[in-house]
């Protein structure tokens, strides 16, 4: 599924490259005077680079976490709320965030009415912004699916690329709706953004596929991946 809304990006994006080929070539002015001109070649390429280092230092950070937690996974929770992020753990969890389409999780920070409806079964306030979150039935945890969450909240942490609100909100409606005309209402940098979202979605699962297939006894946990994640 997310590679056939990246193909589909992909062609809206290469579209609307054309039309806004003057913004991909950025103008620098030096501190002398003297205008120098970034091709998108090598925008792209610098853009990569930083984004690869960014790619090597999470999975060198998350890994030996996950590793040390894989029968204890519950302490991935306290690692969690030791940095900053708020874990709630609530009956119905599931169906209480299906109705303002956010899943069982790691949850980016919202803003508006959904925020507030939040707020008031959380923390019960009056709030329309919410911080990052983590927020599951009270059940036992699979440690493959909160290592996908784990993942993708690291990520957040570093600032990858793609987890910005916006982008996260455009990304869970594409999913909650998948309708194609969805992807093409959006802006050219919001297509951008919302490929970056994609791409970080891709690597948090090969990052758990890679760590099944390290463990034994790992069939059942990358099973309940691939249905979409039963219970975190």
């Amino acid at each position: 599924m997310e590679k056939f809304i990246i193909k589909i990006i992909d062609l809206i994006f290469s579209f609307q490259e054309k039309k806004h080929k003057q913004k991909l070539e950025e103008t620098f002015t030096s501190s002398s005077g003297i205008k120098t001109h970034i091709t998108p070649h090598a925008k792209l390429e610098i853009k990569n680079k930083l984004l690869n280092e960014m790619r090597n230092m999470l999975n060198a950070h998350v890994t030996p976490i996950i590793k040390a937690n894989v029968k204890t996974p519950e302490k991935l929770l306290d690692y969690i709320e030791k940095n900053g992020t708020k874990v709630y753990k609530i009956n119905n969890a599931d169906k209480i965030l299906s109705a303002i389409g956010e899943f069982e999780g790691f949850i980016t920070p919202i803003r508006g009415l959904k925020a507030l409806y939040l707020n008031l079964i959380l923390e019960k306030k009056v709030s329309f912004f919410t911080d990052e979150m983590f927020v599951l039935r009270d059940l036992p945890i699979d440690i493959y699916v909160m290592a996908h969450q784990f993942y993708k909240w690291y990520g957040w942490k570093i600032k990858m690329p793609g987890y910005d609100n916006k982008t996260q909100e455009n990304f869970k409606k594409i999913w909650e709706f998948e309708k194609e005309d969805n992807v093409k209402g959006l802006t050219y940098n919001e297509l951008a953004n919302l490929k970056e979202a994609i791409q970080r979605d891709i690597e948090a699962i090969d990052f758990v596929i890679n760590l099944a297939k390290e463990n034994d006894g790992a069939k059942k946990g990358f099973e309940n991946l691939q249905n979409g994640g039963a219970d975190i």
